[in-house]
């Protein structure tokens, strides 16, 4: 008896059988679950997990008579009109492993049926079908419900189904109430995945990525996608205990079997949207991009983000850097995430409904380093005098007398932040740039009041303090004379600085004389 329970996961039953048959065919098999792990499924429903029964028919032996025995059927009966009716394990199959025909001549029906499952009114049931070369007249019906008919010869009344299917010549058709409506056409020798999601309860339900149900409805998917929605229900608030599949004029071939009493959950962990609260994300946000950057400016200290999820059912989680995940709403901004300078990593955790899909999105936020508007010196002195006030940092006017023989000064100006820059000037000059820390070049003094000027421009280019020295030198106290001449006349004795007492004579005939003298010091005054 194969009690096997495969699930959608196909990969899962494929290794299971890659077990049994490993010696047989190591590599063929190896190849197969290897391009099945690679391929996987993909369910647009949702995701379907924990049935209340299964039936993958998993390696029986090919024309093997399917029985309550070697399958997980509480019920099979073949047909008995004339002419082919049988239910038999086909291997190799057109989906896994094994598979089964169900097939019944005539007006006969050839059906597999599982009672006794715990009532429920909310669910899906779901398997692989192909159909036969021929659709002309042939039947193929599946159902959940209760009542006598399941695991019997008979066929359904309509109260007795909850929800149910049926493919009839080229159409696919749903129970809608007491009829049977078209979904769709359906392909001879073609292979679908057909699933019924149904509630039968007294309030809407929502499944998969963003599917809402109204109550007493039913939703039909073929191949992942919906195929048709809010059919009425077979039979209003009709919980279902038994499951069938019955075919009658053809064969068709059936494959991994599954009733669920839980609606599929979502397996969606995408995001739709992304913002942040500063900075842009680049590349441009896209719901299948999941590593972001972006840049911030220095007193950016913190940032939100609003993450946005596909799925209404999905959860948010947020990190910043070695911190811990905490819950985020989807379409509301984040609690403030601190930033240090530098690159900062924000992860978002996304776990779709079924728990079991996570997706990462990683925002690399990097915050640049802050700007100084630290315009102050450390340090001021000079060449010669003494500053009064003594320097400070928050002192920005001095005052230094010098003698008058200091003719020049220098001044050496330090910053106290590396990347802000000195200009200076003196008295009517322009400014020019002086480094931090050393000399600047020789200032010419004028005798009296100087006026030093630096400049100090701090990082962000915006602050700017002036430091003012002001410089006075000394009045000279030399009153000699570099030089002295007479119109008519000779000096006695010649000239010299330090001679203060000359003679000269002159003819009767000079009336007057001139004299020249010429001050040692040019701020000196001379009366005759």
């Amino acid at each position: 008896m194969n009690i096997s329970t495969k699930t959608n996961n196909m990969s899962t039953t494929l290794l299971n059988n890659c077990g049994q048959l490993l010696r047989r065919n190591f590599f063929k098999i190896f190849i197969a679950t290897i391009a099945l792990l690679m391929g996987g499924e993909s369910w647009g429903q949702g995701t379907l997990s924990s049935p209340v029964f299964s039936e993958n028919f998993g390696t029986i032996a090919n024309s093997t008579a399917l029985t309550t025995t070697n399958t997980t059927f509480s019920f099979i009966r073949v047909g008995t009109s004339t002419g082919t009716n049988r239910i038999v394990a086909l291997s190799p199959s057109s989906f896994t492993s094994s598979s089964a025909i169900i097939g019944a001549a005539g007006t006969s029906i050839s059906s597999v049926d599982k009672t006794g499952l715990t009532p429920f009114s909310s669910g899906a049931f779901t398997f692989k079908v192909k159909t036969p070369a021929s659709l002309t007249s042939a039947v193929l019906v599946s159902a959940v419900g209760t009542g006598a008919s399941f695991a019997s010869g008979n066929g359904f009344t309509g109260a007795q189904l909850s929800a149910g299917f049926q493919i009839t010549g080229t159409s696919l058709q749903i129970r809608s109430g007491g009829n049977w409506t078209t979904v769709q056409t359906v392909a001879t020798s073609t292979t679908y995945t057909i699933t019924v999601v149904f509630n039968n309860t007294g309030s809407t339900i929502y499944y998969g990525a963003s599917n809402s149900l109204a109550t007493n409805k039913v939703d039909i998917w073929v191949n992942g996608t919906l195929a048709g929605s809010a059919y009425t229900s077979a039979t209003a608030s009709l919980a279902a205990s038994a499951f069938r599949i019955y075919a009658q004029t053809g064969e068709f071939e059936v494959d991994d079997v599954a009733v669920y009493s839980t609606m599929p959950t979502s397996n969606d962990a995408t995001l739709s949207a992304l913002s942040l609260s500063s900075g842009s994300l680049s590349p441009i946000f896209s719901s299948s991009t999941y590593n972001y950057t972006t840049s911030v400016i220095s007193s950016a200290s913190s940032i939100t983000v609003t993450p946005t999820t596909t799925a209404s059912n999905a959860g948010i989680q947020v990190k910043v850097n070695t911190g811990n995940f905490a819950a985020v709403t989807s379409g509301s901004a984040s609690s403030s995430l601190s930033l240090n300078v530098g690159k900062d990593t924000v992860v978002l955790k996304v776990t779709a409904q079924n728990a079991t899909t996570i997706i990462y999105d990683t925002i690399f936020v990097t915050r640049a380093t802050p700007v100084s508007s630290d315009a102050s010196l450390s340090g001021l002195t000079i060449s010669s005098g003494t500053l009064s006030p003594s320097f400070s940092s928050t002192t920005y006017n001095y005052a230094a007398s010098v003698t008058n023989a200091t003719s020049s000064v220098t001044i050496t100006p330090t910053v106290n932040q590396a990347n802000a820059t000195i200009q200076l000037k003196l008295n009517t000059g322009s400014f020019g740039a002086v480094t931090s820390g050393s000399a600047t070049s020789a200032l010419s003094l004028n005798v009296g009041k100087d006026t030093i000027v630096l400049k100090v421009t701090a990082q962000d280019a915006t602050t700017i303090i002036y430091d003012t020295v002001f410089v006075t030198r000394a009045a000279s106290a030399d009153a000699s004379l570099s030089a002295l001449s007479i119109s008519t006349g000779t000096l006695s004795p010649v000239f010299a600085s330090a001679t203060y007492a000359y003679a000269a004579s002159v003819s009767n005939a000079t009336s007057s004389v001139t004299v020249t003298p010429t001050r040692n010091e040019s701020n000196a005054a001379i009366q005759v």
